[in-house]
């Protein structure tokens, strides 16, 4: 079959596993309702949501969902290395957030306890 677009290629994939634009959104931790943009728009995908979807479903294979070129589904081999990647990279990415997210609780806590030093300073100082 002869596809035009990424968005093609994808509902190619998604017929042939019966699965629907809600699936694979949460699957592949989409923004809601961008499958239809991008069909709507006849536009692409950004690269990340193109990262999800591979990674949401590894025996997919990159160069046909980006080019066309190649069969639609990899050999279990190929698939099982991109699975490990995946997964390295989503606890990359899980880590670097709760990193961050740590460091602001650092801050929130360093805060609150100056304001409580700050308010039971000013009860024992009182007569």
């Amino acid at each position: 079959m002869d596809f035009k677009n990424i968005i093609e290629r994808l509902d190619y994939f998604a017929k042939e596993r019966g699965l629907n634009d809600n699936k694979i959104t949460v699957d592949a931790g989409l923004s809601i309702g961008s499958l239809g943009k991008s069909r709507k728009s006849k536009g692409g995908l950004y690269s990340d949501s193109i990262e999800k979807i591979l990674c949401a479903y590894p025996e997919l294979n990159p160069e046909w969902l980006l080019t066309g070129k190649g069969e639609m589904i990899k050999k279990k081999k190929e698939t099982e290395l991109l699975s490990e990647e995946c997964v390295t990279t989503s606890m990359i990415r899980e880590i670097k957030n709760l990193a961050a997210e740590n460091a602001l609780l650092k801050r929130e806590n360093e805060e609150l306890k100056r304001k409580n030093d700050k308010f039971f300073g000013n009860i024992v100082a009182e007569p």
